[in-house]
This record gives structure tokens, C-alpha cells and sequence, in this order.
């Protein structure tokens, strides 16, 4: 029976694991914490998708709170 082989939620679990006790999950780590298994290009593309998605961009101000912008807005003027 063929193995299923590492996954994308597989990958997700480790990494939060690892963050989970203060670990930088590098693929590595990653890889120890799956048991040794599974090739590094398979989890740094699985890696890269995650980052991706979890990423967003903090000069788009729709996706700060408006208590966030406010405050960044008021340092702002204070630091000038």
C-alpha cells in the first residue's frame, strides 16, 4: 500500500507546534517534528503556500481594525 506522503495540514500542524513552544519552524524542524520524514522541497513548497495565505499586507487598511488605524494614525501626528 502506497504511502499518502506529507501534506499541507500536516505541515500547518507541525509548524504551529513548533511555534506553539517558541521553535522557529525552519524545514528542519519541521521535518523532526513529522518523524523524519518527507523531502524538503515537499515541505519548503508547503511552507511557502502557508506563508503565503497567512501573510497579509499592513498597508492595506481594510484589513487593520479601526481601533489599529486610529492608533497608528494618532502616533502618527504625535511623532511629528
Amino acid at each position: 500500500m502506497a504511502r499518502g506522503g506529507i501534506t499541507q495540514p500536516l505541515v500547518e500542524d507541525a509548524r504551529k507546534r513548533l511555534l506553539a513552544r517558541n521553535v522557529y519552524p525552519s524545514i528542519d524542524a519541521i521535518r523532526a517534528e513529522l518523524g523524519n520524514t518527507g523531502s524538503k522541497t515537499t515541505i519548503s513548497n508547503h511552507l511557502k503556500a502557508i506563508e503565503a495565505r497567512e501573510s497579509t499586507r499592513l498597508d492595506d487598511e481594510a484589513l487593520l481594525s479601526n481601533h489599529v488605524t486610529d492608533l497608528v494614525g494618532q502616533l502618527a501626528v504625535n511623532a511629528d
